[in-house]
């Protein structure tokens, strides 16, 4: 009885972690920024807050992505930081375009975060893969405009409370009709 019981708590436990997409015609596209919160009690993403469909690899740069996902209203491309350290920028803006040539999707982008770079000496080409996402994306966004403010100890991630606050905003603009 006392294993039935452990079992039990178990698997209620495993089972309010799951979520379900409230937006299901919206996808995130993106990196560790979308697919952990760096806390050990498993607190929900951005995507997850806001209600969204998630396809987040952790260390992704946009070159890793073959195809754009298919059957969505609106991909939101948060593909970018990896590529600062990883790609050139040529070989970023060609795959961004291609990505975009191949999607009839709305798209809308989460531009890297250029404080972030800043402080790791690596300024300069953050400054070209943001500008690259302002020159091809018909709509981007700033995460620090949405309470996205990158406070995990390694200083590029978000700890739960960002995670909360983008996800929050997101749903807001997806409720108004602006996503």
């Amino acid at each position: 009885m006392k294993y039935i019981a452990l079992l039990l708590i178990t698997l209620l436990t495993a089972c309010n972690n799951v979520y379900m997409p409230t937006h299901a015609n919206i996808i995130v596209v993106g990196d560790s920024l979308c697919e952990e919160t760096h806390d050990p009690a498993l607190m929900p993403t951005w995507p997850e807050v806001a209600g969204i469909v998630s396809d987040c690899v952790g260390g992704r740069n946009n070159t890793e992505l073959a195809e754009m996902p298919v059957g969505y209203d609106t991909i939101i491309y948060a593909l970018g930081t990896n590529n600062i350290t990883q790609t050139t920028t040529a070989e970023y803006e060609a795959q961004l375009q291609y990505h975009f040539s191949t999607t009839s999707s709305d798209i809308v982008c989460i531009l890297p975060d250029q404080i972030v770079y800043d402080n790791k000496g690596m300024g300069a080409k953050a400054s070209e893969i943001r500008q690259v996402m302002i020159d091809n994306c018909p709509k981007v966004i700033e995460p620090r405009d949405h309470g996205y403010l990158f406070r995990a100890n390694d200083g590029i991630h978000g700890i739960p409370d960002d995670h909360y606050n983008l996800g929050t905003s997101f749903g807001e603009m997806i409720d108004k009709g602006e996503i």
